[in-house]
Formats: C-alpha cells, structure tokens, sequence
C-alpha cells in the first residue's frame, strides 16, 4: 500500500496514523479563521529609501497601500521620503492624497523632517527627531521643503514637544524658510484657531513658541477666548479666564460684541448651540467680571442681542451677579394692607380740633370735681365765697 493511502486511509479501511474523518475536519476549521492581510506598508517605505520611483509607485498601487497610512514604528511615507529628500516622491505622495502635516506619535511632521538634514538616527522604531550637527545644505533638501510648502504644510506646527520648524532648521535655513513665512498676525489667528477644539496643553505649548499670550489680537480683535466661547470650549473658557486671567471685556471690532455677547448669541451655520453649554459659559463669563452693561456697534444691549431661550437664564444670572447675599439674609415680612387711605388736611385739622376740644373738656372735668370736693369736705369756707 502506498505511503500517502496509508496516511490519508481507505474509504473500507482507516490508515494507522490518521483517520478518514480528519481532512474534512480541517477544511472546517479552516474556514472559521479569519485570515487577516499582510500589511506591506513597512517594506513600502523601505523601499523610498533605495529604490526608484517608478518601483515605489508600482509596490504602492499593487498592494494598494494608503499614502498616509503609518507603519508599526509610526512613521509615514510622507514623513520618510521628507527625511531622505526623496522630493520626487514627496510630490507624487501629495498629488496621491497624502496629508501634508499628517503627524507621527511625537507630533512631529514631514517639513520638521526635511528642515532636519542627516546624519542623525536613521533607526524608524524611534520617532522623536534629535538635533545633531548639520552638513551643508543640498539642493534635494531645498526642493522637498519648497514641495512641502507648496503642498500646504504649515510652517507654524509645533510637535509635542514644543518645538516648530524653525528649531529643527539650521540656521543657514532660516533666511529660506522665512520667504514663506506669513505674517506675524497669522500667530495670532493660529492661536485663535487652535482655542475653538484643542487642549489647554497644546494652546499653552504654541503661545509659549511664538510669545503669545491669552489677550494677544487677530484679525477683526478677536482673541481666544472668543473662539472657545463661539465654539462652546467650556474648559479652554475656564482655564483661559481663571489660569490665563484673559480680559472679559475685549470688544471686537466687526460689531462690537464682547465675548459675553458670543455666549448668548444664536450663530449661524453649523456652529454647535447647546443651551447647557451656552449657561455655563454665560456663568463663567459673568463670575469673571464680564460687563452685562454694554451696546454694541448697533446700539442694541445685551438682552435684545440675547436668544430668546436663553433670556430667563441670562437675567437669572445678572441677578445672582448683582445680588450675591440675598439668599443669605432674612426678608422682612410685607408691610400690612391698608384699608384706608392717608387722610387729607382737612381731616388732620379736624382730627386735632377734637384732641383739643377734648383735652379742654378733661382739664374742665377736673376743675370741677376739685370745686366738689372742697364745697363738701369745707362747707363754711365755701358760704364765705
């Protein structure tokens, strides 16, 4: 009999290893595992480093392998091909769809990559960038950044670790790098921007970079805090009024609104309006020091600008602000009802007459029970007046 027969047995006779029963067994079992896809975007990325493009472009499309995908170390091929100056491919990941300030575990883009010349640590597993000594500047490294740019990444990031661009760069790179730098106002509206979603930490980290701080202005005088207001930040609003002490009573220049303002007004479009939200904002506001006395550009108050479902807690509030020890102190009880009115000058000149006349008539009374008296207690005396 042969070897495999013997193995696999007879439909009349089971082999001596294994029994009939078992190849259906394991084709069941089989098909219960779920059999996950190898994941080629490490080799992927690899291969930026040595191959040309037209391979990267082809091992890409084959696996179907997504541009701003990060492998297991957490690095992007983006991120990749801007540490190695691969501009070439840096352009066709942009143009494929790749986030051109897609982040790693650090924070850190591809422009904090391609500013940051070799050598330094070339090992993937480690992802924090780490300043070493520069050599001089390429024309390959100029292109990636110039391509960064152009792509739109933003020359203003700061990564985790507090840290922008320009202190990764060189300084033989600053001259290059402040042509596309904006305007220093665009600090500001950065700031402004990050104060609508982003953490405290991460707001703080960014002032701290460009030296800004809670009142700094963007355009139109808006701040911060009214970008956490407009977008209901409830803790970026407490942290900026309490930890920051921003200023309450800022007035924008558009129509004059202050951010007390913002927190009762409806806005338009998509912005989030939650009426538990917008109560604690208008809460924390006023326990600032927020003034409910003010006209905007217009000349309307705060009430008439105020949604009519927030009116009652807004003048709940004012209320409270004003009178904070009222709850404290005893009421005193309503004066009585009087039935009668105050009377009338006629009245009062009656109403002394009569005391008078009476006072008269007691005095009168007096006199002449005294005059009894004497008449019967001296007679004589009496005949002798």
């Amino acid at each position: 009999m042969h070897l495999c027969s013997t193995l696999r047995g007879t439909p009349s006779q089971s082999g001596p290893l294994v029994s009939p029963s078992l190849p259906l067994n394991r084709v069941n079992h089989q098909k219960k595992i779920k059999r996950i896809p190898y994941d080629f975007t490490h080799q992927a990325i690899g291969l930026i480093g040595c191959a040309p493009l037209t391979e990267i472009q082809h091992t890409f499309r084959l696996h179907r392998i997504n541009a701003n995908k990060l492998d297991e170390t957490g690095v992007s091929p983006l991120i990749e091909a801007a540490r190695l100056h691969r501009y070439d491919v840096v352009e066709w990941l942009l143009a494929e769809g790749a986030r051109p300030d897609a982040e790693n575990r650090q924070g850190s883009t591809a422009l904090m990559y391609a500013v940051h010349q070799p050598p330094y640590p070339t090992n993937r597993s480690t992802d924090r960038v780490q300043p070493h000594h520069h050599p001089p500047i390429n024309a390959s490294q100029l292109r990636t950044i110039q391509a960064l740019l152009e792509g739109g990444a933003d020359i203003l990031h700061v990564n985790k670790c507090g840290i922008s661009s320009h202190g990764y760069a060189p300084s033989g790179l600053h001259p290059y790098l402040n042509e596309f730098m904006p305007d220093p106002l665009c600090y500001a509206n950065k700031l402004i921007g990050m104060a609508g979603a982003a953490a405290p930490n991460d707001i703080t980290i960014y002032a701290e970079a460009h030296g800004l701080t809670a009142d700094t202005p963007g355009d139109f005088g808006w701040t911060p805090l009214f970008q956490a207001t407009l977008y209901e930040n409830t803790e970026t609003v407490n942290w900026l009024l309490n930890t920051c002490h921003a200023n309450p009573n800022t007035v924008e220049e558009m129509v004059g609104y202050t951010p007390l303002f913002v927190a009762t007004h409806r806005p338009s479009g998509n912005t989030p309006f939650n009426r538990n939200n917008r109560t604690t904002l208008i809460y924390l506001l006023l326990k600032a020091g927020a003034r409910w006395k003010h006209y905007d550009r217009n000349g309307l108050p705060l009430m008439q600008v105020c949604d009519p479902s927030l009116r009652e807690v807004l003048a709940e509030a004012i209320h409270e602000q004003e009178h904070p020890f009222e709850d404290c102190i005893a009421t005193p009880p309503p004066p009585p009802n009087k039935l009668r009115s105050s009377p009338s000058f006629f009245q009062k000149s009656v109403q002394l007459l009569w005391m008078q006349t009476s006072y008269t008539g007691k005095v009168a009374r007096s006199l002449l029970s005294k005059i009894f008296y004497f008449n019967f207690l001296y007679p004589e005396n009496s005949r002798r007046c």
